[in-house]
């Protein structure tokens, strides 16, 4: 069974064809530019495609990430604000 294909909006991707990226090999750049820029209908047409777990083990490898948008993956999946890469590398924006 083939999974629905995500339909984000422009403001996650302006800056380029959101439809030329391969969603597998670009999940955690597309997991980054959704949650950093997206709006909720985004936010779930991301959760519907790639799911909680998944994205749960992406965000932690993010390299920068808005502190708010940390705080809340933070809570949201329950992880402890220094496991994520962001925050030990200091790569917040």
């Amino acid at each position: 069974m083939n999974k629905k294909l995500p339909v984000f909006s422009k403001r996650c991707f302006w800056e380029q064809d959101s439809s030329k990226l391969d969603l597998d090999k670009s999940k955690r750049y597309i997991i980054t530019k959704v949650l950093s820029f997206g709006s909720q209908d985004d936010h779930i047409e991301l959760f519907n495609y790639y799911g909680w777990d998944i994205i749960k083990e992406e965000v932690i490898q993010i390299k920068y990430l808005n502190k708010k948008i940390m705080n809340f993956l933070s809570v949201l999946f329950e992880i402890n604000i220094k496991s994520f890469k962001a925050y030990n590398n200091r790569g917040l924006f």
